[in-house]
């Protein structure tokens, strides 16, 4: 993992690399910036926020985007699903609902599915229960519909892939998603190898997850990444060891005290553990 603090001093390096990368990359979606640094760090957050589970990480970066090109608008969508700050969410989408129709195709049908994500926040934040019930069935269905499209037409947008098997986790099962995800991988990036250990835990195949789980952290070793002990955490829970996996959450929020995924898990166990 390349530090933030690196990138913005290199800058020129990193979009040299970047565009040598990209243009060897085919079958990929084509974004609507012109500006090769906003693309840059668009991946950067992608790869930050599921490779590495570093949310901090990954909004930076999306912050270095959007200052680069405000009117990147499914660049934009990114940083209102990620924003803590429920005003610059509720902005963002104002902002982008304004602009949509300046997007066409495949595009476009990707930010309706981010805008809607990043909608769930805002009902949540807001205690609009009803509400959010019902955006999010239907939101997680369109999104697995969408993904599902991307996700064969553009095979090396692994980021894109990796959603479709978290939204066929969601609407579907672990089962489902493990058939699927070793179908789109044959060799798993970092997110969708830490995922495949978490799914095999839910089918209670630990022995599998376990190892799986140490193959990933073997992968990060030097990286400081939140998701190893977010991964190990969600293991433990599954096995009933809610103190070992409270250990590991918090371990995880050293790394990265905006860790969501961390902040939601650490509430859950704390609730269990004290109904003892």
């Amino acid at each position: 993992m390349i530090p933030l603090n690196y990138i913005a001093k290199n800058t020129s390096t990193l979009l040299l690399l970047w565009s040598m990368t990209a243009s060897v990359t085919a079958q990929t979606m084509t974004l609507s910036t012109d500006s090769d640094s906003a693309k840059y760090y668009y991946y950067q957050g992608w790869e930050q926020v599921l490779d590495y589970g570093h949310f901090g990480n990954s909004e930076a970066a999306y912050r270095h985007m959007f200052a680069h090109d405000e009117e990147f608008l499914l660049g934009a969508s990114l940083l209102a699903r990620i924003t803590t700050n429920p005003s610059e969410r509720k902005q963002l989408i104002a902002d982008i609902e304004h602009k949509a129709a300046r997007l066409s195709g495949d595009e476009a049908e990707l930010l309706k599915v981010f805008v809607n994500l990043a909608k769930i926040y805002v009902y949540r934040e807001d205690n609009q229960w009803e509400l959010l019930k019902t955006h999010r069935l239907q939101t997680l269905k369109h999104a697995e519909i969408t993904l599902r499209k991307l996700a064969h037409m553009y095979p090396n947008d692994v980021y894109y892939k990796s959603e479709y098997v978290e939204f066929l986790h969601a609407n579907h099962g672990p089962k489902m998603a493990l058939d699927s995800l070793q179908e789109l991988f044959k060799k798993p990036p970092p997110f969708m190898l830490s995922y495949s250990a978490q799914l095999l835990g839910e089918l209670d195949l630990f022995d599998e997850a376990w190892e799986t789980a140490d193959r990933f952290k073997a992968l990060m070793a030097s990286k400081n990444a939140p998701q190893v002990p977010l991964l190990y955490a969600k293991l433990y829970k599954l096995m009933g060891k809610n103190e070992q996996a409270l250990l590991k959450v918090n371990r995880a929020l050293v790394l990265d005290p905006g860790q969501q995924l961390a902040l939601r898990l650490k509430e859950e166990l704390t609730k269990e553990i004290n109904r003892r």
